[in-house]
């Protein structure tokens, strides 16, 4: 996803991170700055998209949520629903979605369920950087799961 919001004429920069820095694909596009601190990226980010393990939710969600006031937070992490997200970062606009492998080339399909506090200009923010990775589909969060399983499969089936 970080490549393919770095493609685009809206986004300044992105600001990746991760505990090993070193074993990000190389080249990085100019506009991707690695990092390996999460609360500092947080401060300086617009949007915040959550890709880490559900195991390390709780440890994340925690030392980024007073950062996050009044932040879109789109979160790639499985199994972890709006109300806890919400619950965690009660002052963010937060966001749940799930994108597959075909992302890498702007081919996904990536669903999404929006969150409480979101505007409709915060959804189309949304859209636009979901969309850069292919097509966006606004699904009930009880439909999530589901769709990702479809969605998720498809490619795979496809190549067999």
């Amino acid at each position: 996803m970080a490549r393919a919001a770095a493609k685009s004429p809206k986004v300044t920069k992105v600001i990746v991170t991760k505990r090993n820095i070193s074993t990000l694909r190389r080249p990085l596009p100019a506009k991707i700055q690695p990092s390996t601190d999460n609360e500092a990226a947080v401060k300086g980010a617009d949007v915040v998209i959550l890709s880490v393990k559900a195991a390390d939710a709780k440890d994340l969600l925690d030392k980024i949520s007073p950062h996050c006031g009044g932040k879109i937070v789109i979160s790639l992490m499985a199994a972890i629903s709006l109300s806890r997200l919400e619950r965690h970062l009660p002052t963010a606009k937060v966001v749940r979605a799930m994108t597959n492998i075909a992302a890498q080339v702007g081919e996904a399909v990536t669903a999404y369920s929006r969150g409480k506090n979101l505007s409709e200009a915060d959804v189309k923010e949304v859209e636009y950087l979901l969309g850069r990775m292919g097509e966006v589909l606004e699904v009930p969060e009880s439909q999530l799961d589901a769709v990702t399983a479809l969605s998720g499969s498809g490619p795979a089936y496809i190549a067999i």
